[in-house]
């Protein structure tokens, strides 16, 4: 894939339909969890779910279609956004700032 590869949600998909009091908090307390149970190894890795995408090219832009898996990535996409946000308008220390900026890097392919 080229330089401009972007996540692609077609239209027949079904909306986005988590919200905040269900499955968005029950999947930061397990992530949380996970956290705290591997605080100790920095390798460990988060199994989310799986996400089904398809490679396609339209244009100059190579897109990753997605097939299944839309409210998973939809939503580490917003909460990555939340943590960048809290980095460049709260902490804002230089370690923050980096790493939001690194976020904003990787986030930009999504949103």
């Amino acid at each position: 894939m080229g330089d401009l590869s972007q996540f692609h949600i077609p239209v027949y998909q079904r909306v986005y339909t988590w919200d905040a009091e269900n499955q968005i908090k029950r999947l930061l307390d397990d992530i949380i969890a996970f956290g705290k149970e591997y605080e100790d190894a920095p390798r460990a890795i988060y199994y989310i779910g799986n996400a089904i995408v398809k490679n396609q090219t339209r244009g100059f832009i190579d897109e990753r279609v997605v097939i299944d898996g839309q409210q998973r990535i939809t939503t580490t996409i917003l909460i990555l956004c939340a943590i960048r946000d809290v980095y460049l308008k709260i902490i804002k220390t230089d370690k923050a700032l980096a790493e939001a900026n690194q976020m904003a890097n990787s986030t930009n392919k999504f949103v």
